[in-house]
């Protein structure tokens, strides 16, 4: 009885052979991008403010919109990922099936932003950066669709547990003042090609050392880029609450946080 179940299994295994054979395999790495300073980005405390108190005492809640810029991480060997800013990380392996799609598991491996103006508060300016909380992000997902061989979109769920850091901007030193909070964010319909684009800077092969909380000293190996590379331009069926010219992906949580990066 074993040995049918085992010949059935076999005998299985081997008619799936040829189909698996040809399709397509993306293998896992990262995904590096670039957040310009335009003013596409942004963060928005009006439905989520900061609590008054927070920056000294008797200060007021904070409710505006603050827009980013990308930070270059640090790395060894430096500059080994050109300005990337972000880091996401594809940790499987994916084989587009017959119907040309499949799933992989993400994970932000890395952010560095900081606010291109400061924060004007009745206790002074400042400056705002965000980088990745300490410990474990969580994981999501990103669906992968091949339209035609070596190209196609993508849908992709991004979380992170963020660190907000604001430091006073002059006057006396005080220590930074810290914030914690969960982002997600989505994007749609976003392409990709198996093809680096000619003028994609910082293309690592091999693992490269980076910085993944932000102190501005790489810590962390991580796999490099792979046969996937997401492209900039938005896609005529992206969808986005948030807008940024062209050469850009948006990725949003609706009205109140906006994240336009360039692979």
């Amino acid at each position: 009885m074993n040995s049918r179940r085992a010949l059935g299994v076999l005998v299985a295994a081997l008619l799936c052979a040829p189909a698996l054979a040809g399709a397509a395999v993306i293998t896992n790495g990262i995904d590096t991008w670039t957040t310009p300073g335009d003013g596409s980005s942004y963060i928005d405390f009006a439905d989520d403010p900061i609590p008054a108190g927070f920056f000294c005492i008797g200060s007021e809640p904070f409710m505006g919109r603050v827009h980013w810029v990308g930070v270059p991480l640090a790395s060894e060997p430096e500059g080994a990922l050109g300005a990337a800013d972000t880091i996401v990380q594809r940790l499987d392996n994916v084989v587009l099936g017959p119907e040309g799609r499949g799933t992989t598991r993400l994970q932000v491996r890395a952010v560095v932003l900081t606010s291109l103006e400061p924060i004007h508060t009745n206790c002074g300016s400042f400056d705002l950066t965000a980088s990745l909380r300490a410990g474990p992000q969580p994981l999501t997902t990103m669906e992968i669709f091949e339209d035609r061989p070596g190209s196609g979109t993508f849908d992709a769920t991004l979380a992170m547990n963020v660190k907000l850091t604001f430091e006073k901007v002059r006057g006396l030193s005080s220590r930074p003042l810290v914030l914690d909070r969960f982002v997600e964010l989505q994007t749609q319909g976003a392409p990709w090609s198996s093809d680096a684009p000619e003028d994609l800077e910082g293309q690592v092969g091999g693992f490269v050392l980076i910085d993944t909380d932000g102190d501005e000293r790489a810590d962390t190996f991580l796999p490099g880029q792979s046969n996937f590379h997401p492209l900039g331009g938005n896609a005529p069926h992206q969808i986005a609450t948030c807008e940024g010219p062209g050469g850009t992906t948006c990725h949003t949580i609706g009205g109140s946080e906006c994240h336009c990066a360039t692979p």
